[in-house]
């Protein structure tokens, strides 16, 4: 995990991960992932099998041994049974979390982006003034990387989500709710028309020179009738 140093302390108890630069010389697709890869260019099969080889490292971690994770027609991954996960991909880093699902423990989501600013007719489009002023508290992030952050933030949130429901959302669905000690924050899905949250994720971030890395969890209290309002506390964070 020398790319993404910090990973383990994004990860809760019963995640497993794994990061590799782009291209993973030890990467190796197996069979029904080289047929949903066929069609790739070069720059896109080596961040294809640089999440799978991710992706297998993960397994392998929960004891689930060549096992092939390829892609379903809306070109998310295809994990085995009872198991949950996510695979993101910058540039120069591949990056997957894989568990087994569990009744509290409904799925998962991971992104990970160079650090480097995102320009600022954007940050309207990706997060209002609130939650930009959550991140920008004493000790939390740098001004110049809080829309990025905030793009890596609901990125993760946003697989989180969709492995749960399968439902597409912007980012105007997503709302920061709070940003707390140890890099953790929670993110609300809002109902439309009433703005009330529907479901909660938790999770964990990490900033560094190279690399944000946000992971992203939904737990069967951050659904509907059972949220914990806007607090991050040690029952419902990674």
């Amino acid at each position: 995990m020398g790319v993404l140093p910090e990973l383990h302390r994004l990860l809760e108890p019963g995640v497993c991960g794994f990061a590799t630069a782009i291209p993973a010389a030890a990467a190796e697709l197996l069979a029904a992932e080289r047929e949903a890869a066929r069609p790739f260019n070069e720059p896109r099969m080596a961040e294809f099998a640089a999440g799978r080889h991710c992706a297998h490292r993960a397994l392998t971690q929960l004891g689930v041994r060549d096992v092939a994770v390829p892609a379903r027609p809306d070109r998310s991954p295809l994990w085995p049974p009872d198991i949950i996960g996510s695979i993101s991909h910058s540039r120069t880093c591949a990056v997957a979390i894989a568990a087994r699902a569990t009744d509290h423990l409904l799925s998962l989501g991971v992104d990970v982006e160079e650090t480097e600013a995102i320009e600022d007719e954007l940050a309207e489009l990706i997060g209002s003034p609130p939650e930009y002023a959550l991140m920008l508290g004493p000790g939390q992030v740098q001004p110049e990387l809080a829309c990025r952050l905030l793009f890596s933030l609901k990125e993760a949130a946003f697989k989180c989500l969709y492995q749960w429901s399968g439902e597409f959302l912007d980012f105007a669905d997503l709302r920061l709710l709070a940003m707390g000690s140890e890099r953790m924050f929670a993110m609300a899905r809002l109902e439309k028309p009433t703005g009330e949250t529907a479901q909660r994720v938790v999770g964990r971030f990490v900033a560094g020179p190279e690399h944000i890395c946000c992971t992203a969890a939904l737990h069967r209290n951050g659904l509907r009738g059972d949220s914990q309002g806007n607090s991050l506390s040690s029952r419902n964070s990674p």
